[in-house]
């Protein structure tokens, strides 16, 4: 599954975060030029391939043009929310989540960018979204989230029916 694509202010916390591949960039910029965002440098971005040292050069000011600032004041918790979709996604796991926010010690370390409460609130909306179901199983009642549309299309389903 391929992430959307972020907010200036997002891309740019996960690529001082090193949290995506900056080669993505020119990815980002086509689709900001797409949406009618940025100007001359995210035109020229946008065309690159992204392995080009431009990148780099560009993006600082491809921010600026999006209205975003080039050094996120608080990275980790602009991406937050990201890192904990990245979580209920099944993408990464808890301990990823916990490294990423919470560098040093694991709770309230690091830069003192990110509170626990924030993202227990965050993994709270994204569970809350998940539509469920309740299912039987010879073990038990098996709480499962509901076919996506791809596994209504015929794809098999591992959660027991």
């Amino acid at each position: 599954m391929v992430d959307a694509v972020p907010e200036p202010e997002l891309g740019a916390a996960l690529v001082a975060l090193e949290l995506v591949d900056p080669r993505v960039r020119p990815v980002w910029a086509a689709h900001w030029v797409a949406g009618g965002l940025g100007g001359a440098c995210t035109d020229e971005l946008a065309g690159l391939r992204g392995d080009e040292p431009e990148v780099s050069d560009l993006w600082p000011e491809v921010l600026a043009e999006l209205g975003a600032a080039h050094v996120v004041a608080r990275p980790r918790r602009s991406a937050a929310a990201w890192c904990a979709q990245q979580v209920v996604a099944g993408r990464r796991d808890a301990r990823w989540l916990v490294r990423v926010l919470w560098p040093d010690d694991g709770w309230g370390g690091g830069d003192g960018d990110v509170e626990a409460d924030d993202v227990v609130h965050v993994l709270d909306d994204l569970v809350a979204s998940i539509p469920w179901r309740l299912s039987t199983h010879p073990a038990g009642v098996v709480l499962a989230s509901a076919p996506t549309s791809s596994r209504a299309s015929g794809s098999a389903s591992s959660t027991p029916r």
